[in-house]
């Protein structure tokens, strides 16, 4: 079977792994808020991808070692 991916600046983040943080997010949702998770989970779905992206961002960051201040 072959995996669809999409790639940005030469990273590429799989849809096994979208799923997988979507699966995560909603796990941590209903542990957390039970009674709201479906409403919360629907606020902050759009967030996975966006979510991913910046974390691959910040391995590559560490690979080249580029130190960030967030200031």
């Amino acid at each position: 079977m072959i995996e669809k991916s999409s790639s940005v600046n030469n990273e590429i983040v799989t849809r096994t792994e979208y799923i997988h943080s979507k699966d995560q997010l909603k796990s941590e949702i209903r542990q957390q808020e039970p009674k709201d998770a479906d409403k919360l989970y629907a606020d902050r779905e759009r967030d996975v991808l966006r979510d991913l992206i910046i974390s691959s961002s910040c391995w590559k960051g560490k690979e080249l070692d580029v130190n960030v201040d967030t200031d």
